[in-house]
């Protein structure tokens, strides 16, 4: 599973930088095991995050984000105690130009419940519960235990299933661990700056719990 790590050490005014280059960031993430969908999005100007200020305004579905920041990572986030299935962003910035962009979240998809134990030594080959992989589609499986985390994906079209090979399944997984499986979309905005900037949805089925055998 891909991962972007940010390393930043001061955040800056979105006011004091050219505003057609900022980096607009969208996320709609849905969490079956808490029922809870959150409406996120970040700006950057270069490799430092923005805080968005007046005149410039972001909300979701009419819903102003609020503000989060930690070790200068800005985000504005709003979390539902229901699934969202989708919304539009609207990102005033301070030139009063406003760019709208909507979000759905991907087709549901969970884990067979005869989904009960791995085998390190046999590997497994795992048909998810929901419809074949889209074009822009990923489907991560994750596995974790006292022993650390596991992660497998796949992007190919129409793939129905995840083949885990026994050589990749660490033996510090041993015993009983927690998995889930995400489905997850990343594509460009219909609406940015020059600068451009990403819309990704996703939705992560409940973890269940299963036995890591040798």
């Amino acid at each position: 599973m891909s991962s972007v790590i940010w390393i930043s050490c001061e955040s800056e005014d979105a006011a004091d930088v050219n505003q057609q280059r900022i980096e607009t960031n969208y996320t709609l993430s849905y969490q079956a095991g808490d029922n809870k969908t959150t409406a996120s999005a970040s700006f950057l100007f270069g490799s430092t995050f923005l805080k968005i200020n007046s005149p410039g305004s972001i909300t979701f579905d009419g819903d102003r984000l609020k503000e989060t920041e930690i070790l200068g990572i800005v985000d504005y986030q709003k979390s539902y105690s229901a699934k969202v299935a989708g919304g539009t962003f609207v990102y005033t910035n301070n030139d009063g130009e406003v760019y709208e962009n909507t979000l759905s979240l991907p087709a549901d998809i969970d884990l067979p419940a005869s989904l009960t134990e791995l085998s390190i030594a046999e590997g497994a080959k795992i048909a998810w519960e929901g419809a074949p992989l889209k074009s822009g589609e990923t489907i991560t499986f994750h596995l974790s235990g006292d022993g650390g985390d596991f992660y497998a994906s796949i992007s190919l079209v129409n793939a129905t299933f995840i083949e885990i090979d026994s050589a990749d399944i660490q033996a510090t997984l041993l015993g009983q661990c927690g998995m889930s499986i995400s489905r997850s979309f990343t594509g460009s905005l219909a609406e940015a700056t020059e600068e451009g900037g990403v819309a990704h949805a996703q939705v992560t089925s409940e973890t269940y719990a299963v036995n890591v055998v040798e």
